[in-house]
């Protein structure tokens, strides 16, 4: 019966038994080189020297480092996969700020407990929430004038094809949709000025994407005709929802 160490053997060795000795050589010789290469991506030389600028810094790179008491100069809007949450980064510093409670219960900061949040969420006729699950994808801020404003954030719910909106003055979602006749919702873009009024130059609108085609419509009447299956798009007012 064939085993692992009849596959690794010495060639100039007549027997059955490994190479260990040459297996160990491989090994360390593997090993030092993973270590030379780390070394040198952090700036550092294998010998103990340094591959860094006078200010710290490789040359042509900017320093992460924030000190205590001062401000990044950006934040970044993550979304958090099947936590259900948005996730504020600090750039250059890459420490996370914040975690924001959107599609999924959160017991730390009261979230989809209060009766403000879980009117947010959506409740059943008995009480209990509509959902406690959600996967959050592709966070998009607002516009006004052509970039980026900072009054809102959406983000969307692939998982159960609801639309969230979190305001940028308190990094709180205040407002979630659910899209009808839609699945796999992934992917939204809000608009930089409105498309019929051009002296609104900001955010009026939301698109929302869906990801597989369904029948329409999804009352299963049709489900064996495949040309009643389509995938929609979903405009939705930014400030209403």
């Amino acid at each position: 019966m064939s085993s692992t160490r009849d596959l690794v053997q010495n060639p100039g060795h007549s027997g059955a038994e490994p190479a260990l000795a040459d297996r160990r050589r491989f090994l360390e010789a593997a090993a030092l080189a993973g270590l030379s290469a780390g070394l040198v991506a952090c700036g550092k030389q294998p010998d103990g020297g340094e591959g860094r600028a006078a200010g710290g810094t490789t040359p042509g790179q900017q320093s992460h480092e924030v000190g205590p008491g001062q401000l990044d100069e950006y934040y970044g809007m993550y979304s958090g996969g099947h936590s259900g949450e948005v996730r504020i980064v600090g750039i250059p510093s890459g420490r996370e700020i914040r975690r924001i409670p959107v599609f999924n219960p959160d017991a730390m900061s009261g979230w989809g407990h209060t009766n403000e949040s879980r009117r947010i969420l959506g409740t059943r006729p008995d009480g209990r929430l509509r959902y406690t699950t959600g996967d959050t994808h592709h966070v998009h801020g607002s516009y006004s004038d052509g970039t980026y404003d900072g009054k809102y954030f959406w983000v969307n719910d692939k998982l159960h094809s609801r639309l969230a909106r979190i305001r940028g003055d308190t990094m709180e979602c205040d407002a979630i949709t659910e899209l009808p006749n839609v699945q796999g919702f992934h992917g939204l873009f809000p608009d930089k000025r409105d498309p019929l009024d051009p002296a609104l130059n900001r955010t009026t609108r939301v698109f929302c994407g869906a990801e597989f085609a369904i029948p329409q419509p999804n009352d299963g009447s049709n489900l064996d005709d495949t040309g009643a299956y389509s995938a929609l798009f979903t405009c939705v007012d930014a400030e209403s929802m």
